[in-house]
């Protein structure tokens, strides 16, 4: 009787489909065009840029969208969480300037300042209306002495007041992201998307 043959063990199976993927035409002329580019680093480096600027104006716009949408919600009903998901949305929108400061110079330099000042203003809220809830926690949870109590409602007092200044705050913070500091980023941008796609 014949010995019946064993299967591929996994690794060969593997290689073989590899070797297969690696001399496939969608491959090899991927290979040819990226071997002509680096015969030709001016057209790659053109290419590269123009993709690159295309891209960070679409993701910037599509991130400022998403900012105002919730900015402009904002209203003297709106919850702290309301304020917290702007100060989100303006983080990331700041990353993602930062990511592309260097195609855009100084009008994304100007504008990540301003995002940065609108996510201090907005942190600051933040943080006085956490310390405000739980002072006010903690008055009402424990039995304590009228010298401590007394110097909690204070604290409690101190943080209400801070959080109106950051509510005043924030819309001053909010123009500076808003008007004039993007009008400079967008001219920017579309500068650098037409000089892209003129190349």
């Amino acid at each position: 009787m014949l010995a019946r043959s064993s299967p591929k063990p996994l690794y060969r199976q593997l290689k073989d489909r590899l070797l297969r993927e690696l001399d496939s035409p969608p491959l090899r002329a991927w290979q040819e065009s990226w071997l002509a580019n680096l015969r030709d680093p001016d057209a790659a480096t053109v290419r590269d840029a123009r993709l690159t600027g295309e891209a960070a104006y679409d993701a910037i716009r599509k991130q400022a969208r998403k900012l105002r949408k919730r900015a402009d919600a904002l209203d003297e009903e709106s919850s702290a969480d309301d304020f917290h998901h702007v100060r989100a949305r303006a983080k990331k929108l700041r990353y993602l300037v930062d990511a592309f400061e260097g195609l855009y110079g100084p009008a994304a330099q100007e504008f990540h300042k301003a995002l940065s000042k609108l996510q201090d203003v907005l942190g600051a809220y933040h943080d006085a209306v956490v310390r405000e809830q739980r002072f006010t926690e903690l008055v009402a949870s424990a039995a304590l002495p009228a010298a401590t109590s007394f110097a909690v409602g204070r604290l409690v007092e101190r943080d209400s007041g801070a959080i109106g200044k950051c509510r005043g705050k924030f819309a001053k913070a909010y123009k500076r992201v808003r008007k004039r500091r993007w009008r400079e980023l967008s001219r920017a941008m579309r500068r650098q998307a037409r000089a892209g796609a003129a190349k």
